[in-house]
């Protein structure tokens, strides 16, 4: 890793095919093969789609019946040359016979060598842990890092794995886009969760051990969470989701109080490893063209088992937006943060933030909240 330089707005293309990515659903296919077609073994498979059109739990190409791919960076298809490639090299990630993708992929590199390689946002399920914080004082990029325990072992290989033997997906964003412009407040009176999570990354970043610690709050919690797909190449080569965008987090189950945490931003680094920003842009065709200003993401609240069946009542809803910058606002209205029932399935919630291709250099707009459902039934 390296210091960090300033970054730049990218914006993919193809994050606007919505009918690729519904072929690419329907065949279980990933993004880069044709019909038929095997998949390479970083391309991907996914039985589902989220509400955003992203794909759904998706296992790697090299996890052949649904078993762990292999360590990535021993896969022999990975390019020798890990140095910043020019495009005469950089093409053999995803053409010839023995490539490891045929989506075109693209890099994000660092003020060191070559660091990233980028496919396209993926949501995933499972068990988050805290990781760390690359304490920027320290000469690091100033990270959140998480390992999410993947549901089916999703984008799992044996080189990232509890002691269990299950997937572990690395996740990591900017604290300094995603964190620090809503939280840095000196209200201590301000209970919110995420300012308890953040004080406690700050000043109590212990081993389990310990009585406090961003652990206790966060290791074993379930999560519905949205990144960008990609390998980190300078570590070797490991799969992430970097930047990790939007996270639904699990407090506490209870059909009667059921508490989630929320967390949301659209437009950020890769580290020292990649400092162009790169945005998350929606790949349903009703999201992405919601007000002409504003992009929606959404994460469906899976129904609980014994629920009523009926619509939820939220008797708590503490959200908060920043807009670019300034101070936060109270995010709880149609404009910025909406919520709905889905029959059968369970609450949808919609979060709403400026186009990340709209947002001007420095600008940060990031939603966090704190909600608790009633869901009825006994």
């Amino acid at each position: 890793m390296v210091q960090k330089t300033n970054s730049m707005t990218h914006s993919y293309p193809w994050t606007r095919l919505i009918p690729l990515i519904l072929v690419i659903i329907v065949t279980g296919c990933s993004r880069s093969c044709s019909p038929g077609e095997p998949p390479r073994p970083l391309d991907i498979t996914a039985k589902a789609s989220d509400l955003n059109g992203y794909p759904l739990n998706p296992l790697l190409g090299a996890q052949i019946n649904g078993a762990l791919a292999p360590d990535i960076s021993s896969l022999s298809c990975i390019p020798e040359d890990q140095g910043d490639v020019d495009d005469a090299h950089w093409y053999t990630w995803y053409t010839g016979k023995d490539s490891c993708t045929k989506y075109h992929v693209t890099k994000n590199t660092g003020n060191l060598l070559f660091g990233h390689v980028n496919w396209f946002p993926v949501t995933v399920q499972g068990r988050i842990y805290w990781e760390g914080h690359s304490v920027d004082e320290w000469g690091e990029d100033d990270d959140y890092t998480f390992d999410i325990a993947t549901q089916d072992n999703a984008l799992g290989s044996r080189g990232r794995t509890d002691g269990a033997g299950n997937a572990l997906v690395h996740c990591e964003f900017d604290s300094d886009e995603a964190i620090d412009p809503l939280l840095n407040s000196d209200k201590v009176e301000d209970t919110f969760w995420w300012k308890q999570f953040k004080y406690d990354v700050d000043y109590r970043n212990l081993a389990k051990a310990g009585a406090f610690g961003p652990h206790d709050l966060l290791d074993g919690l379930e999560v519905i969470a949205i990144g960008l797909y990609s390998l980190d190449c300078y570590h070797p080569c490991g799969v992430e989701l970097h930047p990790l965008y939007i996270l639904a987090i699990h407090l506490h189950p209870d059909l009667r109080a059921d508490r989630w945490v929320l967390f949301a931003f659209n437009n950020g680094n890769q580290g020292y490893c990649g400092t162009n920003r790169i945005g998350l842009d929606s790949n349903n065709g009703a999201n992405a063209a919601y007000n002409g200003f504003d992009e929606q993401y959404s994460v469906l609240l899976p129904l609980p088992q014994g629920a009523s069946g009926n619509a939820p009542e939220l008797i708590r809803k503490d959200v908060r937006v920043l807009l670019g910058g300034g101070d936060p606002i109270d995010a709880v209205a149609p404009k910025y943060f909406n919520w709905s029932f889905l029959a059968g399935k369970g609450e949808k919630l919609d979060f709403r933030l400026r186009y990340p291709e709209q947002q001007k250099h420095g600008d940060h707009y990031v939603m966090m909240g704190d909600i608790t459902l009633d869901w009825g039934g006994k």
